[in-house]
Formats: C-alpha cells, structure tokens, sequence
C-alpha cells in the first residue's frame, strides 16, 4: 500500500511519535511505500533551520533520497 504524508509526519518521526515510528519501520522493511511532496521537502529544511538542527536535516532528507520505496512527487497543477 501507498502511504502519502507530508511534512507534520516528518516532525512527528523526529520527535518519536509511535504511530510515525510504527510507519515509518514499514517503510525501512519494505512492506509499505511512501508517497510524498517534495515541497515537504523544502518545508522540512525550512523547519530544521529554524530549530537550529542542519545536520539532522542534512540526514533525513539524505536518506528520504535514498529509500527506494518512497516517491518523491514532484509539484504540478
């Protein structure tokens, strides 16, 4: 199944929220996809900025790139 998230998931996982920990760890084992903006992507840099925290960002939005079973979609009418 195809899981379509935006940014607020994205905080809630840095911030250890069971239910984004719980799919997020359905990500890694690759018994779910991920389907998300990559204007969260602009937003979740925006976010770690604004916290301080650039090389947590650095890291998420690396490995967000990296997992093949999340799309990146990219922005169109």
């Amino acid at each position: 199944m195809v899981i379509g998230v935006d940014t607020g998931f994205f905080i809630e996982l840095t911030k250890d929220n069971s239910e984004a920990v719980n799919i997020w760890n359905k990500i890694l084992s690759g018994d779910e996809e991920l389907a998300v903006s990559v204007i969260s992507l602009n937003e979740l840099s925006v976010y770690f900025y604004r916290t301080g925290n650039i090389q947590k960002k650095d890291k998420l939005i690396d490995l967000i790139k990296s997992i093949p079973n999340i799309e990146l979609v990219p922005v169109s009418t």
